[in-house]
Order: structure tokens, then sequence, then C-alpha cells
């Protein structure tokens, strides 16, 4: 043991009711205040790891970066009085707490929802953490910096005129802050619709007009700046607000009728910050039952840590979600799906004719829907008069959401679609989804299972399951359109080859030797994005001829900008169900190489020879693969169009029997 250390070791050992035995280390409460320090990726004994999007039990309070441990021991950096935050969770294991002088503690962090305990390592008693404990005791993240501090809503006498929101640069900072300037990136005033043209208003206000501004790993048009002074704005149903959290960002005031918030921008990394609108009366409303005094400035004010794009109150709905509600047909099965799996989502949107997101936003994490959420979803799916709902994906509270439904109507019938494949029934938290979903199974609750893994709906059928593999689809443009892609080239200078990951299993979506092998394909120029550290450290040291690199993965929206401006995506995974990455790539006519784990083209000789790669770890046989795909492009395309109507057609019908 170290001096001035305490260490946390994993013993393996877990509950005889847990299906896994990881440890999961929050931060730390420490007697002199302020968080736990970062520890360097590099400083990260085998057997931990850095993990992202952990949720803590407490609604609305997603923190971003942990470290997890499923072997070994970690050290850190401790004092009598500080107290650790260690996440208990129905896949938590054992931690035995080390520190000098003392003998060691060993707790059991296995629970059936997710909770922090403070624990005492000198073996006090262990507690459960609130939010505030839980925030400001949070492991600092050595990246992204800290996020955006949201005060008590501000005076509304002098509200802006109906329909117009005001974005007031107070010539405020905070902390680190080395300036306070405002950066308006983007402004919608009507949902998704066409932006605003801030150059007139920020002519009015004083503030500066930018023609072309790079930030956030990308180039912005038409952006504007001000360090003091109110830009006001029209707003409309959806209206949203994108603005720039950069190092030398100040406050900012943003006012809607009677409702008003106020920003901290800084960031030490420049990041996209969006407000939903929508939701500004409601986030207002909240921030000001808080015990929180008002102050004047951010800088010297106990205010509240809150991240704006967090909906603060599930039971408030928003006039967009009320009206998708109002519009399901009661006849039609409905399918059900969570958001913020952004792969899973695109896959029930483009399955199913009638789809339904619950929780409605993709800020909200699964883990963190609690029994009233619970009643209050199931109400909601009782008053749409449907009698047949589809799950796709199964996170737990989903068990819970149709178990309510069916106490309270019997006849519902709830389906399965399940979206992992074999290798990650070896992921504890995977495994811990599908072994409650194989009782809900065999109990009757749910009918039937739909997988997208070819092969897997055998394994289940074994077990007198009734199942059937559904193949996931993405529509492609008309012939025509896509015949006119097909002839456009992106780069007239040399291929421009893309690597787009989301961020998830990088044991299984390894992305070096695709990195490697675009050192080898002649004039290819990479783009990539959702690069963790090691990947970009390697593009560094490799000298990987890139041309942008985003090491977040990319809203939707921008990704097929981008994927749209490449000749080839490289796609070489170790496993995969039925991927939709390589199915989006092809409907944007760029053709995209595969792994050899996964049904794609196993159907079709020519696709197969041209894209799959069989040994996905050979940068040598990626590069080759690729130079062969570049020069047959047309070709692949074309052989493509006929496969992709066979593909759809395949897809429909296995649908229908999922839901006969």
């Amino acid at each position: 043991m170290i001096e001035g250390c305490v260490t946390l070791r994993h013993d393996g050992l877990c509950s005889p009711d847990a299906p896994g035995s990881e440890v999961i280390y929050i931060g730390a409460t420490v007697s002199g205040g302020g968080g736990a320090p970062p520890l360097p990726a590099s400083m990260l004994p085998s057997g931990w790891q850095e993990i992202s999007d952990v949720s803590t039990g407490h609604p609305g309070q997603t923190l971003p970066y942990a470290i997890r441990g499923t072997g070994g021991c970690l050290h850190l950096p401790w004092e009598p009085g500080d107290r650790l935050l260690l996440l208990s969770h129905p896949w938590s294991g054992r931690v035995v707490i080390e520190a000098r002088g003392h003998p060691p503690s060993t707790f059991s962090l296995h629970a059936d929802t997710t909770t922090v305990l403070s624990v005492d390592p000198l073996g006090g008693p262990v507690m459960v953490a609130d939010a505030d404990a839980v925030w400001s005791g949070r492991l600092q993240e050595h990246v992204r910096g800290s996020d955006p501090v949201v005060s008590l809503p501000i005076g509304g006498d002098d509200a802006p005129p109906d329909g117009m929101v005001r974005l007031r640069a107070t010539g405020e900072k905070c902390g680190a802050a080395r300036g306070a300037e405002v950066i308006l990136l983007r402004a919608e005033p009507r949902g998704l619709g066409r932006p605003t043209d801030l150059e007139p208003a920020a002519t009015r206000a004083g503030w500066h007009w930018l023609e072309t501004l790079s930030a956030g790993q990308r180039d912005w048009s038409g952006a504007v700046k001000g360090f003091a002074g109110d830009l006001l704005l029209p707003v409309g149903p959806g209206a949203r607000l994108l603005l720039l959290r950069h190092p030398w960002s100040g406050v900012t005031e943003i006012t809607l009728g009677r409702a008003a918030v106020r920003v901290d921008l800084y960031a030490a990394v420049p990041t996209p910050l969006e407000i939903e609108l929508d939701r500004l009366p409601e986030l207002a409303e909240a921030m000001s039952a808080t015990a929180v005094p008002t102050a004047k400035g951010v800088s010297d004010t106990a205010s509240a840590s809150f991240n704006p794009v967090t909906r603060v109150d599930r039971s408030a709905r928003s006039a967009h979600y009320d009206r998708r509600i109002a519009g399901i047909d009661p006849a039609r099965p409905l399918a059900l799906y969570v958001p913020r799996w952004r792969g899973v989502a695109l896959s029930t949107e483009t399955l199913f004719e009638q789809t339904l997101p619950v929780p409605p936003g993709i800020e909200e994490h699964p883990d963190e829907i609690g029994a009233e959420d619970v009643a209050a979803f199931a109400e909601i799916l009782l008053q749409t008069g449907v009698r047949h709902f589809i799950v796709s994906g199964g996170d737990l509270f989903n068990l819970s959401l149709l178990r309510e439904v069916q106490r309270r109507a019997p006849d519902r019938r709830f389906d399965l679609l399940w979206h992992s494949n074999f290798l990650q029934m070896g992921e504890p938290h995977d495994w811990n989804l599908l072994r409650h979903w194989l009782h809900a199974l065999r109990d009757g609750a749910v009918t039937r299972v739909g997988v997208v893994k070819a092969g897997l709906e055998d394994w289940f059928a074994a077990l007198d399951i009734d199942a059937v593999h559904v193949p996931n689809v993405v529509p492609v443009p008309k012939r025509e359109s896509f015949e006119r892609r097909k002839d456009t080239r992106a780069s007239e200078y040399g291929p421009r080859l893309g690597l787009w990951l989301s961020g998830s299993s990088p044991y299984r979506k390894t992305p070096l030797a695709a990195l490697a092998a675009s050192t080898m394909i002649p004039g290819a120029r990479l783009l990539a994005a959702g690069l963790d550290e090691s990947a970009r450290r390697f593009v560094t040291d490799a000298q990987v001829p890139f041309e942008r690199i985003w090491d977040a993965p990319l809203p939707r929206s921008m990704l097929c900008k981008q994927m749209q401006a490449t000749d080839l995506t490289l796609y070489v995974t170790l496993s995969e169900c039925s991927p939709m990455l390589p199915l989006e790539s092809f409907a944007l006519g760029v053709p995209c190489l595969i792994g050899p784990s996964c049904d794609l083209f196993a159907d079709h000789d020519g696709l197969k020879q041209s894209l799959v790669v069989e040994r996905p770890l050979a940068p040598a046989a990626i590069a080759e693969k690729a130079i062969e795909a570049l020069a047959k492009r047309d070709e692949i395309l074309d052989q493509y169009a006929i496969y992709h109507e066979a593909l759809l057609a395949r897809s429909r019908r296995q649908v229908e029997a999922l839901v006969a």
C-alpha cells in the first residue's frame, strides 16, 4: 500500500444472483472541497479502463466519465476524511478497499437498482450519495472540461416581445474562462427547418457576424459573436439555439417569455451546446424551486450544476410528443425504443411503420427510469388503445413497463426485437438484460422474439422460444437518384476514406487495423469520428494521412453529410449483428467494407468478394480490399441496388412474421 493513497482491489467475486462483478469508481468527496482529480488513461492499471455516459440512478444526472474495473488494483490519492463514490447496480461485484495502517474493508456493490454509494475507506458507515454529493465529487474529466452551469432564473419583468427569444452577452466570466464572449453558431426558429440569418440581428445588437468559423471540430458559416448587448431572434415550436462552449466563453442569459436562465459557456475544449427553447420555461421553473440563493453573477453564487440539455421533469411532455401519441393507430402494432441508443432507434424507425420513443428524449438514460415513470409511460401506452407492442432493444425498465401494462390490461401482447449478438453475451450488462427477457419469454409475458443477428433465432428455438430473424435495412433513394449519386466522385485528388464509430465496444470495433490500412492506399485521405485517445495517438505516431478527425461520434445529420463526401467507408469489425452503418453508407451512394462476422452480403457472391474482409485485423487485407473496391465502385453500386431490393423484401416479410 502507498502512503497518501487508497487501493481499490477487484477480487472477482459477486453476489450469487449477480450477473457480473465489475467495480465502477465515480469519484470522491474530498475533505478539502472539490471533486476527484483526473486519472490519465496511461496510469490506469491492467483491468481498469475509462468509461463514459454513466447513469447514477438520479433522474437527469448522467456522468460523462468514470473508471471501471474487472480485475486488479487501482491506486487513488486519498486523505483521511475523503469518501469514495462507487456505483452500485445489478451487475456490480465486491470491492476490497485498503488504506495504509488500516485493515482492509470489503464491500458488496450489488443492488437491484442503480445508486451511488459514499464509502469510507476506513470502514465507516456506507451511505447512499445524493445528487449534490455525486455531482460535487465526480471524477473530473481531463478532456472535455466542466459541464455548463445554469443558475437560478433571473427576473422576468423585462421579458422580450412575444414570439422572440433574447440572448444576452452579460460580460461575465467564470472560473478558468479567459474571456466573456458569447458565440451563437446557429438558430432554428421552428424545429429542424431553415436556420435564421443571424447577420441582421447581430448588426442591430452590436454583435459581430462571422462569415466562417472553425470550432468544435468543424466549420460553421454565419455564426455571430457578442461581448455585450441583447440578440433578439424569432421562435416557434421546436425552436433551438446552438451555442459554442470554449475557453474564452462567458456567461449568457437566455430569456423566453417570463422564463430566463443563465448559462456558463466556458469549456476547456470547443464544444457545441444545443438549447431546446420549448423546455426553457420548464427548466426555469425547476430551478426556481431549488434552495439556491439568487445572485447577480454565476461566479460568486452557489448555483446548481445543471446541463440544459437534460430534461428536468419526465411528466411534462412536449407538444410534439403529444401530437405523435395522438397520431397512433390503435389497430396497428406499435414498436417502442430508447432514443439514446442511436443505432437501435434508427433500426426501429426503419423496420416498423408505427413507432414511439420511450422515454421521449435522447438525453434520458433508461437506467434512471423509476417506478413512477414506468406508471406514467404505462398510462400513455394504455391510452393509445394499441393491443400489440414490440419492445425494440430491451432495457430493464421495459420489463417493468410491460408487466405494468399487462397487470392493468392482461390481453395486451408484447414481442421483443433483440439487437445484441453472440459475443455480447459475454458482457455482464448484456447478459443481465437477456437473462431477464428469457424469463419473460418463458413465462409468456413476451410472445415472440425477433433477432437481428442471423442464427441467434436457432438458439432461441432450441430453448422452445418462438423466434424469427429480422435483418436490418436502410432505404436507398429512387433508382434514378441512386444512379446520379453513383456517377459522382467525392474527390478528384485522391480517395477519401470514412471511418465512423459510435464510441461503443472498443474491443469489438477496434479501428487500429483500418487506420493502419489507410497508410497503404495510394493517395488516400481519412475522415474519421469517434476515435478514442489511443486511436488518435496511433494516427499521430503512425502518420496516418487524415483530412479531419473528430474524437466524438457525429450527430446523424452531420454524419450523413460527411459520409457522402467520401469514396469508401471502412467498417471492418470483429463482431456485428446486422450493422446499420454499412447500410446507411450505401444509401448515400458510398460503398462500405465490412468484416466477416455478420451475414450481410453472404448470399451475394459479387458483393461478398468485393466488400467482406475475411481477416479483419490484417491491415494489408483491408488495404487490398479497399483498393479493389475503389476501382470497382460503380459496379459495386449497381450490384447493391439489386441486392437492396431483395433485402428490403426479405426484411418486410420477417417483420410481418414477427408481429403475426
